[in-house]
């Protein structure tokens, strides 16, 4: 809503965007959450990540409203891959850990990054730009995912060696 203004695209057009992402999303979450149980979830959740991660960064290269559109699809589909995924592998942690526990996790570092993330957003967008916000997001994404990538790779790859003897 920030960003969409200085290409001339009016708020109604920044709150069509938003709502295709949400749109998008919410029709085809229940077929992705079914590929997520039947699938390897890291398969999804690093792909899923960097279409997320790549699409951030790309909005700050869009001049159209047509293009906003297309990243904006781009984003929710790269969102379908990993949140079912990552939902599902949480409700896992929360069979060992307990639910509640885990949950808690989850929403304390969910409401710290409602506050750092806006926080940290805006001192960057004072010092860098707006265009520096989304490709730092994205970059951190990536990194996410990458260490997610180091963390979860060797055990599955342990698995998979056990699995074929």
């Amino acid at each position: 809503p920030l960003f969409v203004p200085l290409f001339g695209i009016s708020p109604a057009g920044a709150g069509l965007i938003i709502s295709l992402n949400v749109f998008v999303a919410g029709i085809l979450q229940m077929a992705f959450g079914r590929i997520g149980d039947r699938t390897n979830r890291w398969l999804l959740i690093i792909p899923g990540a960097l279409i997320f991660a790549v699409s951030l960064s790309l909005f700050p290269v869009c001049t159209t409203f047509s293009g906003f559109l297309l990243v904006s699809f781009v984003n929710a589909i790269g969102a379908l891959f990993f949140f079912p995924a990552v939902s599902a592998t949480m409700v896992e942690a929360g069979r060992t850990y307990g639910m509640g526990t885990t949950m808690g996790i989850y929403n304390s570092v969910r409401g710290a990054s409602g506050i750092i993330a806006p926080l940290a957003g805006g001192l960057i967008a004072d010092a860098l730009g707006l265009e520096a916000v989304f490709h730092l997001v994205g970059g951190f994404i990536e990194a996410g995912a990458g260490v997610f990538f180091l963390l979860i790779a060797p055990s599955a790859y342990r698995r998979r060696k056990l699995i074929q003897k």
